[in-house]
């Protein structure tokens, strides 16, 4: 019995270092032209809050299928194309979406630390982050 439980703690242990190892060789190749940084216009509160989703639409209207959710951080199609007051959005899977304009703004360093970010293209290959 005890064998068996420290082969599975083995286990657990050895995918718990391989999930880490992998995430950390995570990394952005090169930035993705005609894209900026947004975020979410939403109080501290509502960040927090699960209850308070933005959805990603299909297209740029209210009757448009739901393709995801938006994350604090958006990458946005640059310089901003607005149609119906949704704003082109790129999802972290590489697809196209848009989100209601009244959600999005301009992306600040929270830590006023004097870095940016710069939508990139990433090792897995699909869009994420720099903050340089």
């Amino acid at each position: 019995m005890r064998f068996g439980l420290v082969i599975g703690l083995l286990g657990i242990l050895c995918g718990w270092l391989s999930d880490s190892a992998n995430a950390e060789r995570l990394y952005a190749i090169r930035p993705l032209s005609g894209y900026a940084c947004m975020s979410l216009n939403l109080t501290e509160q509502q960040l927090g809050d699960n209850s308070v989703i933005v959805p990603i639409l299909s297209k740029p209207s209210s009757t448009a299928q739901r393709v995801g959710e938006a994350s604090s951080i958006i990458i946005a199609v640059s310089p901003l194309r607005e149609v119906n007051g949704y704003v082109e959005v790129l999802r972290l899977d590489g697809g196209s979406g848009w989100i209601a304009g009244q959600y999005v703004k301009p992306w600040r360093n929270p830590g006023n630390s004097g870095r940016s970010c710069v939508p990139s293209l990433m090792s897995n290959g699909t869009p994420g982050f720099a903050f340089k």
